[in-house]
């Protein structure tokens, strides 16, 4: 995008407060159709947060049937639309578009042949740029009335206004969440970590030998039932898909529970567990059942702070929650302005030809596409709805 003094005049046609998947690919759609688009963004080069989601790999989407996809959200209804409108095979083909074709890996997620999210979002700057869209990084929005936009040194008025903020995670990266107390408190829920590790302050010993180890084939309970896969110990607690995916249940209860041997019954256990001689010691038995080395040392630490009964506490092993879990380092948040404030196109209620998107609003997805899906439909939809105003 290119940056001009466009808005000396403190008055454009479309602005766009946030430059994510959820703005960019408003800005795309409303600039393709005529509109006048200026992106503003508290960051000095746009799509910051964008480029960090694809630091490991840009998982963009996930393959597999529209219902099922639908499902993973906990707001089903609103985007199972948002997704009818703009599929997980349209974002593919938007991407392709861009000169970055896309593969499905082994577990259905979906990456661009790359791998990386510069190259994708270097080709869409360069196609907004083509399109007129504007960039003024350094802007941070600090409130509105019905006719004005205020930012830290100027006021503006545009015809449409496209809020997408994004969360509250990762704030060194321009999403800190502040704007919630821009609207009012009965149309917020308070956001908070989501996909995030489990906060644990780990023995010095644990973390000299295990820093980073993986316990391999393990189940975390989640509110609809088990999540299986592998953990992995970090210096500030564990990680991994299970603990990111049961993150809104073990906040709720205080605690996390591991199953350490999901292929196994618990009377196959107890039954191993008994002809075991009963004279060696607990850890001998721990190693008869083929417990790698980070799950033993998990265990015991765990019984060092807990009674733990075994052989039970393999099958669940209780992790009390004694730390806040951090939201500078959560992947995303959940909570935001409610759904009832906003139409069937994200339009604002409360005030006219204003839009709000992304993770702005109350919605919570698991990892493996799907935040980066609804982000990118939704701008798609917003996008829809601007191009769709009269001008």
């Amino acid at each position: 995008m290119t940056r001009d003094s466009i808005d000396q005049k403190r008055q454009v046609d479309v602005a766009i407060i946030g430059s994510g998947p959820t703005g960019l690919m408003a800005a795309e759609l409303a600039a393709k159709a005529g509109r006048k688009v200026v992106v503003y963004d508290r960051m000095r080069q746009p799509g910051r947060k964008f480029l960090l989601a694809g630091s490991d790999g840009l998982n963009l989407t996930h393959d597999e049937a529209l219902e099922h996809f639908a499902s993973r959200y906990d707001q089903v209804e609103p985007v199972r639309r948002l997704l009818q409108a703009f599929s997980p095979q349209d974002l593919r083909h938007w991407a392709h578009s861009l000169g970055e074709p896309t593969f499905v890996g082994s577990s259905g997620r979906v990456f661009p042949q790359s791998m990386k999210a510069s190259p994708l979002l270097r080709a869409w700057l360069a196609r907004l740029a083509g399109l007129g869209v504007v960039f003024k990084g350094g802007q941070t929005l600090r409130g509105w009335d019905k006719e004005n936009l205020y930012f830290d040194a100027m006021t503006l008025k545009a015809r449409s206004t496209v809020l997408a903020m994004g969360g509250a995670s990762w704030p060194r990266f321009g999403t800190d969440g502040a704007w919630q107390t821009l609207f009012p408190a009965d149309i917020i829920t308070s956001l908070t970590p989501s996909n995030c590790r489990f906060p644990v302050r780990w023995s010095a010993i644990l973390l000299n030998q295990h820093d980073g180890g993986l316990i391999k084939n393990a189940a975390v309970l989640t509110k609809n039932g088990w999540h299986s896969g592998d953990l992995r110990i970090v210096k500030q607690g564990l990680e991994g898909g299970p603990v990111y995916a049961a993150a809104g249940h073990w906040q709720q209860e205080k605690k996390m529970i591991i199953d350490l041997l999901p292929n196994r019954s618990s009377p196959w256990l107890q039954e191993r567990w008994s002809k075991m001689p009963a004279k060696i010691s607990t850890s001998a038995k721990l190693k008869r059942l083929n417990l790698k080395s980070a799950s033993l040392a998990l265990v015991s630490e765990m019984r060092a702070r807990l009674q733990l009964k075994f052989p039970d506490c393999l099958k669940s092993l209780t992790m009390p929650l004694d730390l806040a879990p951090s939201m500078e380092r959560a992947i995303s948040t959940r909570g935001g302005v409610k759904w009832q404030a906003v139409d069937e196109f994200l339009a604002f209620k409360a005030r006219h030809r204003t839009y709000i998107g992304g993770e702005m609003l109350d919605w919570d997805a698991p990892t493996g596409g799907y935040l980066l899906q609804a982000c990118f439909s939704m701008g798609h939809q917003i996008g829809l709805a601007l191009a769709a105003e009269p001008k």
